[in-house]
């Protein structure tokens, strides 16, 4: 049987922080992380083909492949820091505490 999802883990903010080319499925739901040739890689869900291209893609071009870890790399910085997370979290509060009202 073929799994047509996956778990979002943070083993792929683990290797982007590493200015490590990510390689995910549409079946993740990463839009907000990974941007398909930018910041990561974006292959179709139980698409071999479009895994291989990407694959392909990253492997033929060593300045690429950097370059994407890099933009990976500084995007999850701007976009997922403490403060953004503690924002969020506040955000997350105020709403539950409304509700309580």
């Amino acid at each position: 049987d073929i799994v047509n999802c996956e778990m979002w883990g943070n083993t792929v903010n683990e290797a982007i922080s590493l200015s490590v080319p990510a390689l995910l499925t549409n079946a993740v739901g990463a839009s907000d992380v990974i941007t398909d040739g930018e910041t990561g890689m974006v292959a179709h869900e139980s698409d071999v083909g479009s895994l291989v291209e990407r694959l392909e893609f990253l492997l033929a071009d060593d300045e690429r492949r950097i370059q994407i870890g890099r933009c990976g790399r500084e995007h999850l910085l701007n976009t997922c820091n403490l403060e953004q997370n503690i924002a969020a979290f506040k955000q997350a509060l105020e709403v539950v505490v409304d509700d309580k009202s």
